[in-house]
């Protein structure tokens, strides 16, 4: 299948533009990011931390266990904070701790 993927801020620097289109038989997105991985090494850098990546697909957060199939659109860019919360939501469904890098499951408030 023929995938947009996107690229944001410091993986857009490393993996060298912004976006592309892609030829993948990838099942999730763990699989596609082992494809981009094996491409060179722009891309293993954006990919080596994925704790510190982010991922959407066809514009809805996710996590890298997420199916591609009937899939346009991949984006990857890093964690995101809003407002005051020190938090950030990672691409593995977790959230991360602004104060100790720490991942939690859940969210409390």
């Amino acid at each position: 299948m023929k995938l947009d993927i996107l690229y944001f801020a410091w993986v857009r620097e490393r993996v060298g533009h912004s976006q592309e289109t892609y030829e993948t038989s990838a099942a999730t997105v763990a699989d596609l990011i082992a494809e981009l991985v094996a491409r060179d090494a722009g891309y293993a850098a954006a990919f080596a931390d994925l704790s510190a990546i982010c991922v959407a697909v066809d514009q809805e957060l996710c996590d890298f266990t997420t199916p591609l199939v009937d899939c346009r659109e991949v984006a990857f860019f890093p964690p995101m904070t809003g407002g005051s919360l020190p938090f950030f939501l990672c691409g593995n469904g977790k959230y991360r701790s602004a104060f100790d890098g720490k991942h939690h499951h859940g969210l409390c408030i």
